[in-house]
């Protein structure tokens, strides 16, 4: 038996497809499907669709929340079929493929037996695919498939050359809000590139009066003189689109279109993407000492609900926020300030100067104390 290390995502070809398997429950609706059968097809060389090699081939895709394991292949095999590596996993919303040989004359068949995953990557039932290519007339070969999965695990469709493995119809994956990290594997897997899922953002709410987490505006001010001084000094902080999950680059950007697409059309908003604010503030700075400002931008915080929705299934993740600069409202800010270390006394010449560069480190932040 010939082995290719390839599995099909859609129409292009990757080398593996070993994902982590879904952090999330799945609830199924009552009832089963435990196999299906289809009639054969004749195809003959002339019919421009199977007959540019001597192999036919079969496409199973996962349109379940279960990944799927490949464990063996069984059947009347042959040297130059073609089947995925033994223990590569398809992946919800993904396809693998199988190539069966066509001998003239000979009745073929693949079976392909699969392990149903839960989310921790533990087996919890098995899912079955037999692939069959077989001689009906002189000229060309026929082929056929059947299918059958664990009994209340979902259902399953075998179409000659296509076999799809579905949860149950109705399924509903809930993912409440605060589970950041679970919310964004979904979206990571389901809204960047892949052509089975569809994703949807709907706001359910909008707070006006939210800000960031307190943290340093960049610039310092180091006074190296025996004298406290007062001057006023301009700080910059540049705020721009945060939300609550880790997003990767690659579905960052789609999402949030998405997002922005959507509270357009409910707000009448667009937000912006990105602002500095610019504060100043005079600081009486004490002598030998460094201080900077510690501020909160005023931010548009954005909260609503994604829906992803692949097969049979649907993932609810409820209460994802996004915050956007809000340029109506000032800067909160406090002023700090801590003794300059030895080696700021060195690299700062005596006298009053402000490092427009420079933040606040997070030892500087623990020890300082806050200017009236």
């Amino acid at each position: 038996m010939r082995t290719l290390g390839t599995v099909l995502l859609g129409t292009v070809t990757a080398s593996t497809l070993l994902f982590a398997p879904l952090a999330a429950g799945t609830a199924a609706a009552a009832g089963s499907t435990t196999s299906v059968a289809v009639a054969t097809r004749s195809d003959t060389p002339g019919d421009g669709e199977l007959s540019a090699t001597y192999t036919r081939g079969f496409t199973i895709t996962n349109l379940s929340s279960h990944p799927l394991k490949l464990l063996s292949v069984a059947g009347n095999t042959h040297q130059e079929d073609g089947v995925p590596t033994i223990g590569s996993t398809v992946e919800p919303g993904f396809s693998t493929r199988f190539e069966v040989t066509w001998l003239y004359g000979a009745y073929r068949d693949i079976k392909a037996q699969f392990a149903v995953l839960d989310a921790q990557g533990t087996p919890i039932g098995t899912y079955h695919a037999t692939m069959k290519v077989f001689q009906t007339n002189p000229v060309g070969p026929s082929i056929a498939s059947e299918a059958a999965i664990s009994p209340g695990l979902g259902e399953v469709q075998a179409g000659r050359d296509q076999l799809t493995v579905l949860d149950m119809p109705g399924t509903v994956v809930d993912v409440p809000a605060g589970q950041g990290q679970q919310q964004a594997e979904i979206l990571d897997r389901f809204c960047a590139g892949n052509p089975s899922a569809t994703c949807t953002f709907v706001p359910t709410g909008r707070d006006k009066n939210a800000y960031t987490g307190m943290h340093p505006a960049k610039g310092i001010v180091y006074n190296n003189t025996p004298l406290e001084q007062f001057d006023q000094y301009t700080w910059t902080d540049t705020a721009s689109v945060t939300h609550s999950v880790e997003l990767s680059a690659s579905v960052q950007a789609t999402l949030l279109k998405i997002v922005e697409v959507s509270l357009s059309a409910t707000y009448g908003h667009t937000w912006t993407q990105e602002h500095q604010f610019s504060i100043s503030q005079t600081l009486n700075l004490p002598a030998y000492h460094k201080g900077w400002l510690d501020v909160r931008d005023p931010v548009v915080r954005d909260t609503g609900d994604f829906t992803v929705t692949l097969g049979n299934t649907t993932w609810k993740l409820h209460g994802v926020s996004f915050d956007s600069p809000d340029l109506t409202r000032p800067v909160i800010y406090v002023k700090q300030a801590v003794p300059m270390t030895p080696e700021d006394l060195v690299k700062y010449k005596p006298g009053n100067g402000f490092d427009p560069d420079v933040q606040a480190t997070e030892g500087d932040r623990t020890a300082a104390v806050g200017l009236s």
